[in-house]
């Protein structure tokens, strides 16, 4: 039963440790922050009438966008995830009290009979 726990524990640990939001939250702090200089830099660009260079500039504001909405939605499948290992976790833990508890009973009335 120690051994189970254990795994069990184990399993949580890795997905915890893994710390994935962090990560993600400074993946998303660095996109965003390239992004607010691409606006910038296509301001400058409208200001001095360059289209093409806008036009390229926008491009990549685009696929920034793209690559928030892709990493916001990892984010959230990830903390959801962990929300859901930790609960499954906590009713692994109470299944297995109550199946210790259970054997410890059983062995007690044979104890006894």
């Amino acid at each position: 039963m120690k051994k189970l726990k254990y795994q069990i524990h184990e399993i949580k640990d890795e997905v915890v440790s893994a710390d994935l939001t962090s990560k993600l939250s400074a993946l998303r702090n660095l996109v965003a922050d390239e992004m607010e200089r691409a606006e910038k830099y296509k301001k400058m660009l409208v200001a001095s009438n360059d289209q093409v260079a806008t036009y390229t500039a926008n491009e990549s504001i685009q696929n920034h966008f793209v690559c928030l909405a892709v990493i916001n939605s990892i984010f959230t499948d990830v903390s959801s995830m962990i929300e859901q290992v930790e609960h499954h976790y906590n009713n692994a833990m109470e299944e297995l009290k109550r199946a210790s508890s259970d054997v410890n009973s059983l062995a007690t009335k044979s104890d006894n009979a």
